[in-house]
């Protein structure tokens, strides 16, 4: 079974925000190290899968435009620019992942928690080491993921499952195109004998 979903929402605070939460240059240079990540419900007992990518998602203007456009307000300033939109987060990091419900138990487990909706959200699992800075404040740094679990409610608004497919086996068009463009084909395509999907937006 793929799944794809979002683990984490836009980077937290500024160049100089030193806590617990991810920044865009965390999810940067986590985003790479992603593949292989176990995956687990709700943080604990055996793996019932792993994240096969990750990245950080980035929408061209054209696209966007499009997508807000047919099913959104967007806010002009004065110069007639997009100020804001909604739904559509830049930087948030998105995920691939795969669970293994043909081979556990808690696979099969998780499997069912995902297409039942009992566990819609991701929740990442990572550590941290915590310092102090020459100013005497705590920091954290060294961010480093450790699992990611389908969970009844994640502790990060908008980190939630957004769409999955009961094949666990990509198509060539999907494997040509790349994790991104396999994600948006879960949440587009309709009427497949091999794939069922649930969309969650």
């Amino acid at each position: 079974m793929l799944v794809y979903g979002t683990c984490n929402p836009e980077g937290y605070g500024d160049e100089h925000y030193e806590g617990l939460y991810l920044t865009d240059a965390d999810i940067r240079e986590i985003t790479p190290a992603m593949a292989g990540v176990p995956v687990k419900i709700e943080h604990r007992g055996v793996d019932v899968g792993k994240v096969v990518t990750a990245w950080m998602h980035q929408v061209c203007g054209a696209v966007l435009l499009l997508f807000c456009a047919s099913k959104h307000t967007l806010t002009k300033n004065k110069q007639g620019r997009i100020d804001s939109y909604s739904h559509i987060k830049q930087g948030r990091m998105d995920v691939l992942m795969e669970i293994q419900d043909n081979q556990t138990l808690e696979g099969a487990l998780g499997k069912e928690f995902i297409q039942r909706g009992i566990c819609p959200e991701l929740s990442l699992g990572y550590n941290v080491t915590m310092s102090k800075s020459p100013a005497g404040f705590l920091k954290a740094t060294n961010k480093r993921v450790i699992e990611l679990s389908i969970v009844r409610q994640g502790a990060r608004e908008g980190c939630k499952i957004r769409g999955f497919a009961t094949s666990s086996q990509p198509s060539s068009a999907q494997q040509k195109a790349g994790p991104a463009a396999a994600a948006a084909q879960m949440m587009t395509s309709q009427g497949s004998d091999k794939l069922k999907h649930r969309i969650i937006v």
